[in-house]
């Protein structure tokens, strides 16, 4: 059983989207992040970093390509919010752009204190 492949100018469910991170932040140290939350559950496929230009500024941003599906949603849980060189990473899942679904959960649950 093969499986096709898709373009990949098209981030899909296993990707998540990284902003507030530290300019001095390379993508090969923000790959190793990743690595190291999901070592021995899944891998990292890929690590792009982007600058996005927002309120006249540059903005750093990341997609990273987990494995499958369950590790970005886990992943995006134990790094968001992480303080990595004095900033706060947010991390979110990258909705799929051929369809959405709304069968996700939307409750904001908090597991965590502060």
């Amino acid at each position: 059983g093969g499986g096709g492949g898709g373009g990949d100018d098209e981030w899909d469910a296993c990707t998540v989207r990284v902003t507030g991170i530290a300019a001095a932040l390379t993508a090969d140290e923000l790959r190793a992040l990743f690595e190291a939350e999901v070592r021995g559950v899944g891998s990292v496929r890929s690590c792009v970093l982007v600058t996005e230009r927002r309120h006249g500024g540059v903005t750093p941003t990341a997609y990273v390509t987990l494995d499958s599906d369950a590790v970005a949603g886990m992943v995006a849980v134990l790094l968001n919010k992480r303080d990595v060189r004095g900033r706060e990473l947010l991390v979110a899942r990258c909705a799929p752009r051929a369809h959405r679904s709304y069968d996700d959960d939307d409750d904001d649950d908090d597991g965590g204190g502060g």
